[in-house]
């Protein structure tokens, strides 16, 4: 579930976003906690797409090959300096699928290629 911050210009709690890095992906039960304080809503991939555009080119996005190629320890370095949530997430796998989904990948196409 994606969800953009709103109200507030930071917010640090289950997940950590600021007005510079709004959107969080977080797992349907946590995303209905959030929705729920207000300070979040639930937003559309166009939304998400549109304002990463207009976001500055301090954050990255990387492929899923080079995410893959990371450690469990880079890759949540890499989360939490572009504002992706990575709750609930135990291993490098969840990490990763987290982190590739919030940058636009397609989780069943994530699935695929690491089989």
């Amino acid at each position: 579930m994606k969800l953009k911050l709103q109200k507030v210009k930071s917010y640090k709690g289950i997940v950590r976003a600021t007005q510079k890095a709004p959107y969080v992906t977080v797992d349907a039960e946590t995303g209905a906690k959030l929705v729920a304080t207000g300070y979040f809503v639930a937003v559309e991939e166009e939304d998400e797409t549109e304002a990463e555009s207009d976001d500055d080119e301090d954050s990255d996005s990387l492929d899923y090959e080079a995410l893959a190629a990371m450690t469990k320890m880079e890759l949540a370095a890499y989360a939490e300096k572009n504002g992706i949530s990575i709750a609930g997430c135990k291993t490098k796998a969840e990490i990763l699928k987290t982190v590739s989904v919030a940058n636009g990948g397609n989780s069943t196409m994530i699935d695929l290629q690491a089989e």
